[in-house]
Order: structure tokens, then C-alpha cells, then sequence
């Protein structure tokens, strides 16, 4: 009896052990699916900087008119706008401005057509940038940093050798 007791408590600690380690998996599991369902709605977003509010008018609006300057507004039809929300004690009106399309492949029409917005004079000093993460945009701000410091030699090279 005592043996089988001893066996059982053995078991039950191995189930327990087990459970454990299933509760570990499935809380990785769910972090994962967190992060790819993320990354999945931003393949499909655009941010909007410079946007500013206007009297009377919705981002939904502006973004419908932004979409019109770049020759898109019937193929990509946004399917939620939203303005970041502001920090506290600030109240600019210029926040970024968040557009998700429907398809990545809409995304990539607007993106494609973004530089026509400089020759519109209400769209003129408005920027659409891919909606990366915070540490997307890290990478992307250190990479520029090196591309302008090896410009920077490259130039120093060439002036100083000339002389």
C-alpha cells in the first residue's frame, strides 16, 4: 500500500511537471500569435505624418482627399483611419494618423504614388511612411545613420584628396 502511495505521489508530481511545461508552451504560443497577428495588420497600414486637423473636418475626410491627389481614392479604400492620440499637455493636431487598407497590395499604390503629394499645396509637407514597430524603426534610424556617416567619409576622402 505504502509503495503504491509513494508511485502515485511520484506521478502526480510528473503530471504536474508536465502541466507546467504546457502552460509554458502555450503562453509562448500566445505571445507568438500576439506578434504575427501584429506584424500582419501593419503589412497592411500606412502612417501619415504632417496631417493636420482641420475645423469641421475628419482624418477620414483628409484621407479620402489625400488618397484623391495621389489618383487612388476609388482602388484603396481605407478600412479604419485613426490619429495617434496625443501625449499628455500637448495638443499640436499634427499626431500621426494610422490608414489600414484592406490588402498590402493597396498599400503598396498608395506608397508607390506618395511623392505626387509635393506638388499638391495642401498636401505638400504630409509624409506616408511604412507602420513599422519600434525596434523596425530603430534598425531603419541606425541604417540611415551609417549610410550618412560612410557618405560622410566617402565625400572627406574625395575632397581631401584632390588638393
Amino acid at each position: 500500500m505504502e509503495g503504491a502511495k509513494k508511485r502515485i505521489e511520484k506521478e502526480s508530481e510528473a503530471v504536474r511537471d508536465e502541466v507546467e511545461k504546457v502552460k509554458e508552451v502555450v503562453r509562448v504560443v500566445r505571445v507568438e500569435v500576439k506578434r504575427t497577428s501584429i506584424e500582419e495588420v501593419r503589412k497592411k497600414r500606412v502612417m501619415v505624418f504632417g496631417l493636420k486637423k482641420k475645423e469641421g473636418r475628419t482624418d477620414e475626410e483628409m484621407i479620402g482627399d489625400m488618397l484623391q491627389v495621389l489618383g487612388r481614392k476609388e482602388e484603396c479604400k481605407p478600412r479604419a483611419v485613426f490619429r495617434m492620440r496625443e501625449k499628455e499637455g500637448e495638443s499640436s493636431g499634427t499626431r500621426p494618423v494610422v490608414v489600414e487598407f484592406g490588402s498590402e497590395q493597396e498599400k503598396w499604390k498608395v506608397l508607390e504614388r506618395k511623392m505626387a503629394l509635393r506638388r499638391d499645396d495642401e498636401f505638400a509637407r504630409v509624409f506616408l511612411e511604412l507602420d513599422l514597430s519600434r525596434e523596425e524603426r530603430e534598425v531603419a534610424k541606425n541604417k540611415r545613420v551609417e549610410r550618412k556617416k560612410q557618405k560622410e567619409r566617402e565625400e572627406g576622402g574625395k575632397s581631401g584628396g584632390e588638393s
